[in-house]
């Protein structure tokens, strides 16, 4: 009885100490990620092993900076159907890490999760702070690590401590093949800039209709034109008849 006595003053002690943000400075969703390459093309598909950047748009700011608000930014891909500001975000992403298919993303060059990324430090308190350059990932550790295929929101969020105040996302459809060591994946966004539109239906009954119309003109056409040349032989003299008279 102590102990679970002890273990409930110190979740409400934890809960205490985590800083609650204004509603003021609650956006929610900001707008639309976007995924580039290391050229600047944007890429809207590939495998595991596509390396790409989150861009945001032009500058793109959290309410404070780091070094004097305590603002962090962190990366997530979770299902399509969560609610990012519901997330409460660690050193690794996601709280709990990695259960609900809730994942960061990760630092291709050491393998990091890129969460509590620091902002543009500003010379003083309370005013926006510029998010950072985004770092190369890929979905190479989420492959390994066998996530489940399905369609997942994809992008950045500002934090306050762990409480997240606004976001910029897509969303993408990973396939997953295979899983552990031999695991890959392929994946296409869906919504947000770079997402494939598919081609509309080729509707057979409008073609149709529009052939019976141009065939129906062209026999008009001939029709006239037969008439025409009809009526202007007709008119011509019988090249016999000069002869007959004379």
């Amino acid at each position: 009885m102590i102990g679970a006595t002890a273990a409930v003053m110190a979740i409400g002690l934890l809960v205490a100490a985590t800083p609650t943000v204004p509603d003021a400075q609650v956006a929610g969703d900001v707008g639309d990620a976007r995924l580039v390459q290391f050229d600047g093309a944007l890429v809207n598909s590939g495998d595991e092993s596509t390396r790409f950047f989150i861009v945001l748009p032009d500058r793109a700011t959290c309410p404070g900076d780091s070094a004097n608000d305590q603002w962090r930014t962190h990366t997530f891909l979770v299902p399509e159907n969560d609610d990012v500001m519901a997330l409460w975000f660690g050193s690794s992403g996601p709280e709990p890490p990695w259960e609900n298919d809730r994942y960061p993303m990760f630092n291709v060059t050491n393998g990091l999760p890129l969460a509590q990324m620091m902002l543009q430090r500003n010379d003083v308190a309370g005013q926006p702070g510029i998010v950072e350059q985004s770092v190369e990932t890929s979905f190479s550790d989420h492959a390994e690590n066998g996530i489940v295929s399905g369609r997942y929101r994809l992008g950045v969020a500002c934090g306050y401590f762990r409480q997240t105040t606004q976001y910029w996302d897509l969303l993408v459809d990973i396939t997953a093949e295979g899983s552990g060591a031999d695991g890959g994946l392929r994946w296409q966004v869906v919504e947000g800039e770079g997402a494939t539109v598919p081609s509309p239906p080729f509707d057979t009954s409008k073609w149709i209709g529009r052939a019976f119309i141009v065939a129906g003109a062209l026999v008009v056409l001939w029709l006239v034109i037969t008439r025409r040349t009809s009526s202007t032989t007709s008119n011509q003299p019988h090249p016999l008849a000069k002869e007959t008279r004379s």
